[in-house]
C-alpha cells in the first residue's frame, strides 16, 4: 500500500500555476507534483480555479456585449450590416493583438479565426456594395393601393359570375 504524504499549500499553489498556463497538460503538471489527475481535478473544483476551457476561449475572443433586441429590429439592413462589419473588425483587432502578444496558445485556431473573420468582412463588404448599386427601376409602375386592389378583385370576381350565369 502507497504511503500519503502530506502536500501543503505550495505544492497546491504550484498545481494552481500549473493548472492555470494553457501551455502545459494537466497530466504534466500532476506528473511534475507526483500526483493524480484526479487530485489536480478535485483540487480545481475545491479551489474554484477557473476551468481551462472558460480561460481558453477568454484568450482567443473579445468581450463580447449582447444587443438589445429592439435596437437589432429597429437598425434595419444598413444598419445590421454595419453592426456586423463592426463586430468583424473587433474580433479581427482582437484576435491579432492575442497572437502578437504571445497569449494565443494554439496558432492554427487563431489563424481559422483570423480567416473566417476576413472572409465575412469580405462577405460584408460585397453586400454593402450589391446593396448600392441596386438601380431605382424608373419603367416599373408605382404599386397599386390596397382600394385598387379591392376594385380589380371586385371586377374580376363580376366577370367570372358573369360567365358562369350566361
Amino acid at each position: 500500500m502507497p504511503r500519503l504524504r502530506r502536500i501543503g499549500a505550495a505544492e497546491i499553489e504550484l498545481g494552481r500555476i500549473g493548472y492555470c498556463d494553457l501551455a502545459r497538460d494537466p497530466h504534466d503538471v500532476a506528473a511534475a507534483l507526483e500526483i493524480n489527475i484526479s487530485t489536480l481535478y478535485s483540487w480545481a473544483r475545491k479551489y474554484r480555479w477557473p476551468p481551462r476551457r472558460m480561460q481558453r476561449q477568454s484568450a482567443i475572443r473579445p468581450d463580447f456585449v449582447r444587443p438589445d433586441p429592439a435596437e437589432i429590429a429597429n437598425a434595419g439592413v444598413a444598419g445590421q450590416l454595419a453592426r456586423l462589419e463592426r463586430l468583424a473588425s473587433q474580433s479581427i483587432a482582437a484576435l491579432e493583438g492575442a497572437a502578437a502578444s504571445g497569449q494565443a496558445t494554439d496558432p492554427e485556431r487563431v489563424a481559422r479565426a483570423l480567416a473566417t473573420h476576413v472572409r465575412t468582412q469580405a462577405q460584408l463588404n460585397k453586400l454593402q456594395s450589391e446593396r448600392h448599386e441596386e438601380p431605382a427601376d424608373a419603367d416599373e409602375p408605382p404599386p397599386r393601393t390596397l382600394a385598387e386592389l379591392r376594385d380589380e378583385l371586385r371586377e374580376h370576381f363580376a366577370r367570372i359570375q358573369d360567365e358562369e350565369e350566361g
